[in-house]
């Protein structure tokens, strides 16, 4: 590899990083504010939902990310397809694994799935676009 190549897979890979923490900061203050009951609901677990979709978005996100940023175009409607379509495996995994069987009922599915999948393609092509000027 030539030192062009690899000042890309450098620049994407803490494109990715960047874009991954804003949006698990972004989503964990969504979650924080629509489900916390401020009787017993802490910062302990904002962060909580901090760790757990920052490393989702990191090893499940990051991957499918670096592949559709190739074109170097933003705010592509296939890209969040793509990121809905993914989001909603995930989600379904864990909601499955957390004991509820038909989670294709449950309006906290969707909401979960179209949010999480709108905020890091937001912030993908935002962040994108500002690191590329």
């Amino acid at each position: 590899m030539n030192v062009i190549e690899l000042n890309s897979i450098q620049y994407n890979m803490n494109k990715s990083i960047m874009s991954s923490f804003l949006s698990a900061l972004c989503l964990s203050l969504i979650f924080w504010f629509l489900i916390a009951d401020y009787n017993y609901f802490s910062i302990i677990g904002f962060l909580l939902f901090f760790i757990v979709f920052f490393v989702c978005y990191l090893f499940i996100a990051t991957p499918i990310q670096i592949i559709l940023n190739k074109n170097n175009k933003k705010f592509i409607l296939i890209n969040l397809i793509i990121y809905t379509a993914f989001s909603g495996i995930i989600h379904t995994i864990v909601f499955v694994f957390y004991g509820n069987s038909n989670p294709l009922q449950s309006s906290i599915f969707y909401s979960m799935i179209l949010c999480s999948s709108v905020v890091f393609w937001f912030i993908d092509s935002l962040f994108s676009k500002t690191m590329d000027k």
